[in-house]
């Protein structure tokens, strides 16, 4: 079994995970755990590299919450991956690129 699972951190997404982790899934099943974080440089007015800064503050405490919920989603007969895809979204709300 294949299962996505995409988070934001909100307790929506805490009561899903709870849900994707007492489901008792086939073995042997992969579970990816994604999360997508937007980037808005630009429409943040702050000095040049305050920004850079405080995301990669923010980008720390987004892995150590994206591996706790991997650590809770794993059992014996799940694989369970964790990505987090940054990206940049121009005017017409596209991604034009992945970190």
């Amino acid at each position: 079994m294949n299962v996505l699972f995409a988070t934001d951190g909100s307790k929506s997404a805490e009561q899903a995970r709870q849900l994707v982790a007492s489901v008792d899934w086939p073995a042997p099943s992969h579970i990816e755990v994604l999360h997508v974080d937007q980037l808005f440089a630009e429409d943040l007015q702050v000095p040049a590299g305050t920004y850079s800064a405080a995301h990669e503050k923010v980008r720390e405490q987004l892995t150590s919450e994206i591996d706790r919920v991997k650590a809770s989603l794993s059992r014996s007969g799940r694989q369970v991956e964790a990505n987090v895809v940054y990206s940049d979204i121009n005017q017409s709300g596209d991604i034009v690129s992945w970190m």
